[in-house]
């Protein structure tokens, strides 16, 4: 059945504009985007009473929330966050782990091998935070399971996981780095570089063996520092690189914010980086081998008050970008839609509200208050 959402400003992907647009859709893919004559084709219609419409939101970095961990709980994790984060305009994201030994690592990844299916929000496989991290920049990383890197041993996880790691984040300085990037890159995982010690040379040859972002930029790792310049100088400098925001005007100054903005506003993927404590009242939880404090929008270690992930969802993210930067809608697709597909290496399906791509769709208002949410067609918020 033809459907059609209609009465809406519709922001299709980071270029165009359609004032009282119409979207066609059908068995969970875009038939069309254009003005209000093509709801006429439409056998099923939705009023959008003049709302916006974008494309999904997508977090390729986020560890879980409402007091799930996706690497301590697994997929009931999976089930209890997807259904939760379509409220927020989430469409899809990565299940991130935190760092651990191998055989807990596979363990879990053995979980995620089976095919599943949950009402919302879609997980799109794995985000491996870890284990290939600096002990130096380790911030909330239990140090006891940091190693360098082992070729083997990411075969066993993508093997153990049914090859649903997609994205992995790496210290490249470390002894062995530059082999695993270039080797996770061959079998289409996104090697991100975070976590390290790194200067601006060795960013370049992790580019040059397929590196293609930074994980939460700014947080644990090298800054713009004018005689040591770090990973933060690589973000700004090098065209390759998609550069993570966590952008809830904690983790970053709001001034950094606006400077970044400013700077490669082109390649900006927003995240939440979010963990268990998202969604919860405060208090204090335990996350990734610590106990945390959380309070608002911040969590943080009990013993040394290390920021330790988020509490925030996209829709609160977007707004607090917003507010600071002034971006535009088709700027805020590319950020929170285009560039998050491009980590996910499903940009040929999400994203964009393009003609054969999903119909992941986010109707909102002008303050990104989110009115509905669809998920292959199918209205999950």
């Amino acid at each position: 059945m033809i459907r059609a959402i209609h009465n809406v400003s519709i922001y299709p992907d980071d270029k165009q504009f359609i004032k009282n647009g119409c979207v066609l859709f059908e068995d969970g893919h875009i038939l069309e985007a254009g003005d209000e004559s093509l709801r006429g084709r439409a056998e099923q219609r939705i009023d959008g009473n003049g709302l916006i419409l974008l494309p999904g939101f997508i977090d390729v970095h986020v560890h879980g929330g409402y007091g799930y961990d996706f690497l301590e709980d697994g997929l009931k994790a999976v089930e209890v966050f997807s259904r939760q984060a379509s409220a927020s305009g989430c469409t899809s994201y990565l299940a991130s782990f935190v760092s651990d030994h191998q055989d807990r690592l596979i363990e879990v990844m053995k979980q995620y091998a089976a095919d599943f299916h949950f009402e919302g929000a879609q997980c799109l496989g794995i985000h491996m935070e870890g284990p290939f991290l600096s002990r130096k920049r380790a911030a909330v990383m239990k140090p006891e399971t940091l190693r360098d890197p082992s070729t083997e041993e990411f075969q066993k996880m993508i093997e153990a996981s049914g090859h649903k790691i997609v994205q992995m984040t790496i210290a490249p300085e470390l002894p062995g780095a530059m082999e695993l990037i270039e080797y996770g890159t061959s079998q289409g995982i996104s090697m991100m570089l975070g976590h390290s010690e790194a200067d601006v040379k060795t960013a370049r040859m992790a580019i040059a063996k397929g590196a293609v972002g930074l994980t939460h930029m700014y947080n644990a790792m090298g800054q713009h520092e004018h005689r040591q310049p770090g990973l933060v100088t690589a973000g700004l400098l090098c065209d390759e690189l998609l550069c993570e925001l966590i952008t809830d005007g904690f983790h970053i100054h709001p001034d950094v914010l606006k400077t970044t903005y400013k700077l490669i506003r082109d390649r900006i993927a927003i995240i939440t980086d979010s963990s268990l404590v998202r969604g919860l009242p405060d208090g204090e939880y335990f996350f990734s081998g610590h106990r945390v404090s959380k309070q608002g929008i911040r969590a943080v270690t009990v013993d040394k008050g290390t920021i330790a992930g988020s509490a925030v969802d996209m829709r609160s993210g977007i707004s607090t970008f917003r507010e600071l930067t002034g971006a535009s809608w088709n700027e805020i697709v590319r950020m929170a839609s285009i560039n998050p597909a491009v980590i996910a290496r499903c940009y040929s399906r999400k994203g964009k509200l393009h003609k054969g791509y999903d119909a992941d769709m986010v109707l909102i208002d002008e303050n990104v208050n989110v009115m509905a949410t669809y998920v292959r067609g199918e209205k999950v918020y």
